[in-house]
């Protein structure tokens, strides 16, 4: 009697022969899935011999698959890849892992016309009964580079026209900003003077109130213009040997006058404090950090001003603290970014142009800048410089 064949569905396993037809038909199905697979599989053996590739690999690379089995791996890669790329191998075959797709490393392969192209590259291993083999799944990203530096350049793009559009109407304010000022400055001169009738107290306070205003949008346009100069590499310091301590004393002073409701103080551990810098661009950084010390304690209080030196460094610390709002902590890490603001800072007017400035003339002058803060309790921000070297002696 002849055994009937089994129908779809049968468990092929109670058929005699079953188990190894299965397994069979597993083997085929593997092979199938693996050939028609959407990335190139390329296996090799222990000692780097291609000995297999699939369809999708001989289209990728250029090579029949009678032009690569038994040959070395590396003649998949660019020759400056090569040396390296063995030693890694060894090391590999040494301590086999599992390593996946996205890894963050920068890899070429090399096709048969000589022509490069950027993949990502998944490793597995399996140990089979002629030795090790390490499956290697390699993905060409072309297209997804190709995509990435056109969103790269469009970024740039946008970057630029916004620094363009940012310099253009920093430049359209300075002129009225400057007449709005002047004409303040004349109505208080002139009716000093008796021209015109004696002006009210509350008209005075009107005056110097514009006056105090338009003197913060000039220095805010000021910061505008110098974003768009630190991003084009043409914002210039001039630094020479100038008293950390006079400069801090005299802004402090300076501030004082245009809050009541903050008492301002200053401490130094010796004067004078000899430090190379810019005066006019640190003292740039020193007004953006009392402004923001006063503009985010709206309740008022106390800010304090410390210089301190650092003989073991070699460097001089000035910190500003204020009892204000505050930075929430999820936020810190980006604070001194490019108009970056904080979330309880929305109700309070600003660029988040400061802080990113204050980093840049910092930085440049050769020192660091950071900050402890909690939301609610305050804010220090510290600065460090390097301290001037004493000038020797005349003879």
């Amino acid at each position: 009697m002849t055994a009937s064949k089994p129908h779809p569905g049968d468990d092929i396993s109670a058929t005699p022969g079953g188990e190894g037809e299965h397994q069979a038909l597993a083997a085929e199905m593997m092979r199938l899935f693996i050939e028609v697979a959407p990335d190139s599989v390329v296996v090799s053996d222990d000692r780097g011999r291609i000995t297999f590739i699939n369809q999708h690999a001989e289209r990728v690379f250029g090579y029949a698959r009678a032009e690569v089995l038994g040959r070395n791996i590396d003649m998949l890669l660019p020759e400056r890849f090569r040396g390296a790329h063995a030693e890694h191998r060894a090391g590999y075959y040494t301590a086999p892992r599992t390593r996946p797709m996205g890894m963050g490393l920068e890899l070429y392969a090399l096709r048969k016309d000589g022509t490069e192209f950027p993949v990502e590259i998944s490793l597995s291993h399996a140990r089979t009964s002629e030795g090790l083999r390490v499956v290697a799944i390699i993905r060409d990203i072309t297209e997804r580079k190709r995509l990435e530096e056109t969103l790269r350049e469009t970024q740039r793009e946008a970057d630029r026209l916004k620094d363009e559009f940012i310099a253009i109407a920093a430049h359209e304010l300075r002129n009225p900003l400057a007449a709005l000022r002047g004409f303040a400055d004349m109505l208080r001169v002139q009716t000093a003077r008796g021209h015109g009738p004696q002006l009210a107290e509350w008209q005075q306070e009107a005056i110097d109130a514009i006056d105090q205003a338009s003197a913060r949008l000039a220095e805010l346009t000021d910061d505008l213009l110098d974003v768009t100069r630190l991003q084009a590499g043409k914002l210039e310091l001039h630094p020479a040997l100038r008293d950390l301590a006079a400069l801090a004393r005299r802004v402090v002073t300076r501030q004082q006058t245009t809050t009541q409701r903050h008492a301002i103080t200053l401490t130094a551990d010796r004067e004078p404090l000899m430090v190379n810098i810019d005066e006019m661009r640190f003292e740039q950084v020193l007004n953006n950090l009392l402004h923001n010390a006063m503009k985010y304690s709206p309740d008022g209080g106390p800010i304090t001003v410390t210089l301190s030196t650092d003989d073991a460094a070699h460097e001089v610390r000035l910190c500003v603290a204020d009892r204000g709002i505050g930075i929430p902590a999820a936020e810190q890490a980006r604070i001194f970014g490019r108009f970056a603001r904080a979330e309880n800072a929305r109700g309070i007017g600003g660029t988040g142009l400061g802080l990113y400035l204050c980093r840049e003339l910092v930085e440049r002058h050769g020192g660091r800048i950071w900050f402890t803060s909690q939301e609610g309790a305050g804010s220090t921000f510290c600065l460090a410089l390097p301290l001037a070297q004493e000038a020797e002696p005349e003879a």
